[in-house]
């Protein structure tokens, strides 16, 4: 992962993604959205890679929502699933999602996961987005005494980044 703390461009490698296999129309066996987001939910890595690498691309991955309406990314971001949001960026999930204003990097700070941060920041993630009180992810760090996701993030939105 790339590192906040240079003034000049960093360069970061993102996170490989999964050959998409199937087609968009493809149709997943039923109940295969709510076992991606059971086995995010639960960091059941074996589970989620092998559906992720099934259905890589496919809406599925984002699909099923929990009764927060939190999908899957989410979910692992708010727990602190790297490893899962690994498997879900690789699988193509959609990484700018939002539920009442508030993004996976609004989740992650707000928690304190400082590793998790680093990753969404990297994968580019939108650190300028403000949620329903109008806090960015920084904010929402400093609102909750998350300080070492706080100055990770004033730094990470002041860098310039080069994707390699």
């Amino acid at each position: 992962m790339g590192c906040c703390h240079h003034k000049e461009p960093v360069k970061i490698t993102r996170i490989e993604r999964y050959p998409v296999t199937k087609e968009k129309s493809a149709l997943p066996p039923a109940g295969t959205a709510k076992k991606i987001f059971e086995a995010a939910r639960d960091n059941n890595i074996a589970v989620l890679t092998k559906l992720c690498k099934e259905w890589a691309g496919h809406r599925c991955i984002d699909e099923f929502k929990s009764t927060s309406e939190f999908t899957s990314w989410m979910i692992a971001a708010d727990f602190g699933h790297i490893e899962v949001l690994k498997v879900l960026i690789a699988a193509g999930a959609n990484i700018q999602a939002t539920h009442n204003g508030s993004n996976a990097l609004h989740l992650a700070a707000r928690e304190g996961h400082k590793a998790v941060c680093q990753l969404l920041a990297d994968e580019g993630v939108d650190l300028k987005l403000k949620d329903y009180e109008s806090k960015t992810p920084r904010k929402q760090a400093k609102k909750w005494g998350k300080l070492e996701c706080e100055e990770l993030l004033d730094v990470c939105e002041k860098r310039v980044v080069v994707y390699v």
